[in-house]
């Protein structure tokens, strides 16, 4: 699918989010950006997954962002759950970030974001592959 095609998709799912869910959106797409560029991570690309924007890079596992009706006031990253990427995060970060079960990362849409918290757990999990052997996933 062509880039601006996938834009285009992704837009059209986030323009049917709540507006602080759109805000909240952006928020994380920014600093997933962010994170992967000045980690040379590589690109990350998007795709829709279940209806819900995707993300990856190459050497890294999906994460995707949804606003979902049935828990209107948060927004989930989330997180094959297969991996140990959310087991990991809840050693490293369990009294900071709202973890579900072994797939996703809770953020309450009128709290701030909790960036390097964040910005750590998107790191580990656009790494995913290079890092899955290691103890705590080299964190």
């Amino acid at each position: 699918m062509k880039k601006n095609v996938l834009e285009k998709e992704v837009q059209g799912v986030v323009q049917r989010y709540p507006q602080r869910a759109q805000e909240k959106f952006r928020q994380i797409h920014q600093l997933m950006l962010d994170s992967a560029k000045h980690s040379d991570l590589g690109v990350v690309e998007a795709s829709i997954k279940w209806g819900e924007p995707s993300f990856v890079t190459k050497h890294g596992s999906p994460v995707r962002i949804a606003w979902k009706e049935s828990t209107p006031e948060q927004i989930g990253v989330f997180f094959i759950c297969t991996t140990r990427l959310v087991d990991t995060f809840r050693e490293l970060y369990d009294d900071t970030l709202n973890l579900h079960e072994n797939r996703a990362i809770h953020l309450q849409l009128n709290d701030s974001l909790p960036e390097p918290e964040l910005k750590h757990c998107l790191q580990m999990a656009f790494n995913y592959h290079k890092v899955k052997n290691l103890p705590l996933l080299g964190a």
